[in-house]
C-alpha cells in the first residue's frame, strides 16, 4: 500500500503534465468523433453508436496501464532486482501497486474531467447502454485490467532474454490498439481477420466490455466469453509464476 500511497502522490504533484495529457485526450476524442460523425453522416442511430463506443473506450483505457513492463524490465537490465528480491515485500506485487497509484491519479487529474467535458453526450446517449447488463460490463474492464497487467509483466521479464524491451513494448501496444476495439469495432473488421482474432486475449479489454454496455447479450454467449477470458487470466497467471521462479533460480546460480 506505502508503493501506491507514494506513486500516487508523485503523480498528482506534477499536475502539469497531466493537464496536458488530459488536453491531448480531450481532443483525440474529438478528433474520433469527427471522424466517425462524418463517416456515419447518413445514419444517426450509427452515429449515436459510435459517439459512445469512442467516448467510453477512453474511459476504460484509464484502467489500463504498461508501466509495470517498464519498471520490470528495467530492474532486470541494471541489476537492482537483486536488491529488491532480497526485500520483506513481493517483486511484482510492489511494482504493480505503483503502477495503482499511478492509474489512480491518472483517474482523477485525467478521467474526470473527460467524464465531465463529454457528460452531455454521455447524458444524451445513455439511452443506448444496457443498464442490466452493465455490472457485467464493468467486472469485464476489473478482468481486462489484470489481462492487461499480466501481459506487461510478461513482456517487462522477458528483459532476461532481450535486455532491451521498448520495442516489443511497442508493438505489443500498437496490437492491442487495432486488435482490442479500442478504436475499429470488431465488428468492422474483415471475416478473417475477426475470426483469427476470437482466439486471441486483446478483445476483451475493449471491445467485450464495450459490447455488454451497449449491446444486448444472451447470458450463454456472455458468461461464455467471461468463461473463456478467465481461461486466458489463469494461463497467465502460470505463466508469470514460471517466469518468476526461472528468474529467481537464474539469479541465485549466477550469484546474484
Amino acid at each position: 500500500m506505502a508503493f501506491l500511497i507514494v506513486s500516487f502522490k508523485s503523480r498528482i504533484t506534477y499536475r502539469s503534465s497531466a493537464l496536458f495529457a488530459t488536453a491531448g485526450s480531450i481532443i483525440d476524442i474529438l478528433i474520433k468523433l469527427a471522424l466517425w460523425t462524418y463517416l456515419y453522416r447518413n445514419s444517426r442511430e450509427m452515429t449515436e453508436y459510435m459517439i459512445m463506443y469512442t467516448v467510453l473506450s477512453n474511459v476504460i483505457s484509464l484502467f489500463y496501464i504498461n508501466k509495470i513492463a517498464q519498471l520490470i524490465g528495467d530492474k532486470i537490465t541494471d541489476g537492482s532486482i537483486t536488491a529488491d528480491l532480497m526485500k520483506p515485500y513481493h517483486f511484482i506485487l510492489s511494482n504493480y501497486m505503483q503502477c495503482l497509484g499511478e492509474l489512480l491519479a491518472n483517474f482523477l487529474l485525467k478521467g474526470l474531467p473527460i467524464i465531465l467535458v463529454f457528460s452531455v453526450s454521455i447524458y444524451k446517449h445513455a439511452g443506448s447502454i444496457v443498464m442490466r447488463q452493465l455490472p457485467a460490463a464493468l467486472f469485464a474492464v476489473v478482468m481486462g485490467h489484470f489481462l492487461y497487467v499480466l501481459i506487461f509483466i510478461i513482456i517487462g521479464m522477458s528483459a532476461m532474454a532481450f535486455l532491451e524491451i521498448w520495442a516489443i513494448q511497442r508493438i505489443i501496444r500498437d496490437i492491442i490498439q487495432f486488435l482490442s476495439g479500442a478504436f475499429i469495432p470488431l465488428s468492422l473488421f474483415p471475416d478473417a481477420l475477426y475470426r483469427i482474432n476470437l482466439f486471441l486475449p486483446f478483445r476483451f479489454l475493449f471491445s467485450f466490455p464495450l459490447e455488454l454496455m451497449l449491446n444486448e447479450w444472451p447470458p450463454s454467449a456472455m458468461w461464455g466469453n467471461f468463461g473463456i477470458l478467465s481461461l486466458w487470466l489463469i494461463l497467465l497467471v502460470m505463466l508469470v509464476c514460471i517466469l518468476e521462479k526461472y528468474l529467481t533460480k537464474k539469479l541465485i546460480v549466477q550469484g546474484g
